[in-house]
């Protein structure tokens, strides 16, 4: 925070430099000034939070700077340090809205205590203006509820330095902080959002000065994807020398974004534009991304006639792909599909089109290759990672990047478990022998391996010579025989330990089967 003294004794001044422990406070800047000429001039170039004032000095009153100050709409905080208890100077302090009048001789001590009070007050209100001007900027831009009109007027209460801007330069911020992990699930670097935004203003703060801090717009469009839109005000009229210092700085804060939190980044730009023409610049930067998500870690620098640029893109070679996946080289089937958009990136032919004509041709490829094993591709990939990448694909060349990662992940794992086809085999036939018991159909097991049902039935055919029915029926009746011979346990009971809650069709069944009833069968047994 930043403090001003204002006073035309050169000896107070000093004292309340050396008398105030301003860096406890939180005071990081002190600036100072014998009038309110120069008091003025450090206002206006200077985001200033406290003011200590003298009243009476030449060229103007401490009372006349801060009149001017709320004329303005600088609310911040201002302390009178006078010689005079005068009640009419009194009175008009308080019509400013100052914190304090203070009679000289000065108690640091006492002094202290005030600018403490002052600088809290201060906080609440300042943040309390910043929230209610952001859902101000919110409501315009993203919901479109006000009036261009309303918005002025609204906004110039809060913000009266919004009458003095040029333009802007309207940014749609795209941060990518997902990679896979070791279980291949999408992984969030940075899992609370709120905390990743307010890191990611700071850091814009920084580079793109005071203004845009104080202009505080910072939108999150899409929490889950990592979407933002901002406004970087423009002070003077837009030039090439201004979009080449917009471009320049932008570039620093990617280069940053990289070195310091570990992600990847785009940033869309729209230059220059009217404050009534911010909310339609909105939607041409979401269509222009969308359009044209291009590589990552780039700037790219539009303007409000710039259409979505089409170049011819690569041709992927599907056949090459096919035949590396059917002979199981699923990393040169992964390099060939992670090749394809590298080459389209360097031609800068990457647009919304190109991904999703290239996602369609992938899917096409894993999704035949899956089906000649009789593996149902849509149960196979169906988990909260698959859902995200296949909504943001066309956001960003980064994702479809992470889905060819995942989708080849997948495919080692299950290839890699259920091995051959003779494996295959063994693991479903095992998981019926060991749960024939319970109530599981076909598209139970469809579920859990991921085969077509009528793959399951084949299988079932080929190594039992039965249907997957007629085998779970065997080995129901088979145990409901052993148990009837070498237990006294009545028969009923012996029908829900098989798997039959239905005891008269458990019998018709065992009839059917083996010519005579459970009791009978008993009988005979014994």
């Amino acid at each position: 925070m930043k403090v001003l003294l204002v006073d035309d004794d050169r000896f107070v001044i000093e004292a309340l430099k050396r008398g105030i422990d301003w860096n406890a406070l939180g005071i990081s800047d002190v600036f100072t000034a014998f009038d309110i000429i120069n008091a003025r001039m450090i206002l206006k170039s200077e985001h200033i939070d406290l003011l200590l004032s003298d009243i009476d000095m030449p060229h103007g009153s401490g009372l006349e700077l801060l009149s001017g100050m709320r004329d303005e709409g600088i609310d911040i905080p201002a302390i009178f340090l006078t010689n005079y208890a005068d009640f009419s100077y009194a009175q008009k302090a308080l019509e400013l809205k100052s914190f304090h009048y203070f009679l000289k001789p000065i108690d640091f001590a006492q002094l202290t205590e005030i600018i403490k009070k002052a600088l809290a007050e201060s906080a609440a209100g300042y943040t309390d203006t910043r929230n209610a001007l952001a859902e101000m900027w919110r409501s315009y831009i993203m919901e479109r509820n006000r009036s261009y009109e309303e918005f002025v007027k609204e906004t110039l209460r809060l913000y009266p330095k919004l009458s003095g801007l040029k333009g802007y330069a309207c940014i749609l911020l795209n941060i990518y902080p997902y990679t896979i992990d070791e279980n291949n699930e999408l992984k969030k670097n940075h899992s609370d959002e709120p905390e990743c935004g307010k890191i990611l203003f700071d850091l814009l703060c920084s580079v793109y000065g005071a203004a845009f801090a104080d202009l505080n717009v910072f939108i999150p469009t899409d929490s889950e994807a990592c979407r933002y839109f901002t406004l970087l005000p423009l002070c003077k009229e837009y030039d090439n020398a201004a979009n080449e210092r917009i471009t320049r700085d932008t570039r620093e804060i990617i280069g940053i974004i990289n070195k310091r939190l570990g992600y990847s980044c785009s940033f869309y730009i729209l230059s220059p534009a009217s404050l009534k023409d911010v909310p339609d610049s909105f939607i041409k930067l979401t269509e222009f991304n969308t359009g044209y998500p291009g590589n990552t870690d780039r700037v790219f620098m539009i303007s409000p006639s710039t259409d979505v640029p089409y170049r011819t893109p690569p041709v992927y070679d599907k056949e090459l792909a096919i035949h590396a996946l059917e002979t199981g080289e699923l990393e040169r089937f992964k390099q060939l599909s992670m090749d394809y958009l590298y080459t389209a990136a360097s031609r800068n032919s990457v647009t919304g089109a190109v991904i999703t004509d290239f996602h369609i041709e992938f899917n096409q490829i894993i999704y035949s290759y899956l089906l000649d094993k009789g593996i149902m591709a849509s149960k196979l990939f169906q988990n909260e990672t698959f859902h995200f990448l296949n909504k943001n694909l066309q956001l960003s060349s980064y994702y479809m990047e992470l889905y060819i990662k995942y989708t080849v992940n997948m495919l080692h794992r299950y290839l890699d478990e259920s091995g051959s086809d003779e494996n295959v085999s063994v693991m479903l036939l095992k998981y019926v022998d060991d749960h024939f018991c319970e109530d599981i159909s076909r598209e139970d097991l469809s579920d859990m391996f991921f085969f077509d049902p009528d793959y399951i039935t084949r299988i079932f055919k080929k190594e039992t010579g039965m249907s997957y029915k007629n085998y779970v029926i065997d080995k129901r009746l088979t145990l409901a025989c052993k148990l009837l011979t070498e237990t006294g346990d009545p028969v009923h009971e012996i029908s829900l330990r098989v798997g039959y809650d239905n005891y008269s069709y458990f019998t018709r069944l065992f009839k059917k089967t083996y010519g005579v009833t459970p009791a009978e069968f008993r009988s005979d047994s014994e």
